[in-house]
């Protein structure tokens, strides 16, 4: 309620309630004015609490619901977003198998346990007719290797990266490399040719080794 001095215009807030019904003398703290104020036409009776708890809407009202959230809405928003995070964690587990396993190696033992241990380099496919022999080109002698790679399997195959050791007559490797197949694919049935060559190899070299190297 706001009073206002008829002396001086000064202007006061105050509680309708200090008022009262009947209305009281007031004073004015800027001139000492002194008047009767009659009550505002507001009601003076207390303000009805404030509910806690929303009410339903009358039925023709144009206002909008208010809807309570139910425990068992936000018990399924909870289990939704859990489900979401393992299936999640299950995926980047899938896709980064090697990877794990590389940087933790006992972890290869779950993905066996749960039956998604992953698969050797070179699964479902065999390498065959391996021939080596020596060319001379210039000061240089050259060890060439060709062989094959087939798909044994009935379902297409990447071809991984091949690697070559060469050992001694104790059966130390005395040189390892790493090559490529021409074809990266393979279907079923499907073969491709390899060749590669080691620049003057070890004299000490007596066996040679073919296989996927399994390396990332």
């Amino acid at each position: 309620m706001i009073l206002s001095c008829s002396s001086c215009a000064a202007r006061y807030l105050v509680d309708p309630h200090a008022i009262g019904a009947a209305g009281r003398k007031v004073r004015c703290a800027k001139c000492g004015h002194v008047w009767h104020q009659e009550p505002s036409h507001v009601s003076t009776e207390p303000l009805a609490a404030r509910p806690s708890e929303p009410r339903a809407i009358p039925d023709g009202s144009n206002l909008p619901s208010v809807r309570r959230a139910s425990p068992g809405g936000r018990n399924l928003l909870g289990w939704a977003t859990l489900l979401l995070f393992v299936t999640g964690t299950i995926a980047i587990g899938l896709l980064a198998r090697q990877q794990a396993i590389a940087a933790w190696p006992p972890v290869e033992r779950f993905y066996a346990l749960v039956g998604l241990a992953p698969e050797i380099a070179g699964t479902g496919l065999e390498i065959r007719s391996v021939a080596s022999g020596r060319i001379s080109e210039g000061e240089n002698q050259w060890l060439v290797v060709t062989g094959e790679v087939l798909n044994t399997s009935q379902h297409v195959r990447e071809v991984p990266e091949l690697s070559g050791m060469l050992q001694d007559a104790e059966g130390k490797t005395v040189y390892e490399w790493f090559f490529v197949a021409t074809e990266m694919r393979l279907l079923p049935g499907e073969s491709v040719a390899f060749e590669t060559r080691v620049e003057n190899p070890s004299s000490t070299a007596e066996a040679m080794a073919i296989g996927f190297s399994g390396r990332d």
